[in-house]
């Protein structure tokens, strides 16, 4: 009898840890053929005029995800698509501290809707910092609506603005600021 109490504890002494510290095995799945993405079913593409600042404006396509839209934060039950859409100008940016410089990101838009109405959006719209556009002679592009500063002897560099507590009210030149839908 002792010696099957022996052999009983020294199993359980070896099979205890065994099962307290194993490991779950993860289920053997067959290889799924990898689904074929269209990249053309993710975005739309929108007729439109850019304005960009001091270098004027040029026609062609602006490249968005699909069912992208904007919710004014003046009109909170409403969301606009792009085809609701006439015009949309960035009026003013809040500034951000980047390393040695600033970042400069769209704060408030001006919407025009197709049917006239002008709507307000404050706060930073992040899908429409960085566009894809395609020119009309086909020369693809990105376009930025945010721009970098750095003040120095009582200046910002890029926009030639003066005074360090009066950010500038115009971006930097090469900054997309309007964009018309056609």
């Amino acid at each position: 009898m002792f010696r099957f109490l022996k052999i009983l504890i020294f199993i359980v002494m070896i099979v205890s840890p065994a099962i307290l510290f194993s490991q779950i095995n993860s289920p053997v799945v067959d290889d799924v053929p990898d689904v074929e993405f269209n990249k053309s079913e993710t975005i739309e593409k929108f007729k439109a005029s850019v304005t960009i600042y001091g270098k004027g404006a040029a026609n062609g396509e602006i490249i968005l995800n699909a069912g992208a839209s904007i919710n004014p934060s003046e009109d909170r039950g409403r969301i606009y698509t792009f085809s609701d859409i006439s015009r949309i100008t960035v009026v003013k940016w809040s500034v951000q501290r980047k390393g040695s410089g600033w970042i400069f990101y769209p704060d408030r838009y001006e919407i025009v809707l197709k049917n006239k109405t002008v709507i307000q959006h404050d706060g930073n719209l992040g899908f429409f910092n960085r566009i894809r556009f395609i020119s009309s002679e086909g020369r693809e592009s990105t376009l930025f609506t945010y721009f970098y500063d750095y003040f120095r002897n009582g200046k910002w560099i890029n926009t030639g603005a003066v005074g360090e507590k009066t950010p500038p009210s115009k971006p930097a030149a090469g900054t997309l600021y309007i964009i018309e839908l056609k």
